[in-house]
C-alpha cells in the first residue's frame, strides 16, 4: 500500500486546482484553506472533509475512497460570491485527474451550498457545493 492517503491526494488537487485558475483567484483574492483560515479580511475560499465511504475489495483491501467535500468561497458580496461559486463548479464538476501517489477517479457535484457563518465574531455569507470525490492511491 502506498504511503499517500487518498483524502491527502483529493487535498492536495483541490488546491492545487483551486489556487492554479487565475479567474477563480480574481474573485477569492485572499487563497484557499483546508478547514479553516486564518483571521483575514476580503474573500476566502475553504475546502474541508464532509464524509465519506471506503470501497472494500475481498481479502480487506481498500480499492478507493469516495469522499463528500465542502467547497466554497467565503465573502459579503452576494455578486462576487455567485461567480466564484461558478467558476469552482467549472474547474471541479466532471473531473478527473493523475496525482502524484494515485488519481482522482471523477469529481461530480452533489448539491449547492449557501450557509452564512460566523467568522471570528463577523456574519458572513458563503457560496459553493458540495463534491463526490473518488480517489485512489498508486
Amino acid at each position: 500500500m502506498a504511503t499517500a492517503t487518498e483524502t491527502g491526494l483529493i487535498a492536495r488537487w483541490l488546491y492545487a486546482t483551486l489556487t492554479g485558475d487565475s479567474t477563480l483567484a480574481g474573485f477569492v483574492p485572499g487563497g484557499w484553506f483546508r478547514t479553516r483560515a486564518p483571521k483575514t479580511a476580503g474573500v476566502f475560499g475553504i475546502f474541508r472533509l464532509q464524509g465519506g465511504s471506503d470501497a472494500n475489495v475481498a481479502g480487506g483491501g481498500r480499492m478507493a475512497v469516495e469522499a463528500v467535500y465542502a467547497v466554497y468561497a467565503v465573502g459579503d458580496n452576494a455578486q462576487t460570491l455567485e461567480q466564484a461559486s461558478a467558476r469552482i463548479d467549472a474547474l471541479l464538476s466532471q473531473q478527473a485527474a493523475n496525482v502524484t501517489g494515485g488519481r482522482i477517479l471523477s469529481c461530480v457535484r452533489e448539491s449547492p451550498l449557501e450557509l452564512p457563518i460566523l467568522d471570528n465574531g463577523i456574519a458572513r455569507e458563503t457560496s459553493g457545493g458540495t463534491y463526490r470525490i473518488t480517489a485512489q492511491t498508486s
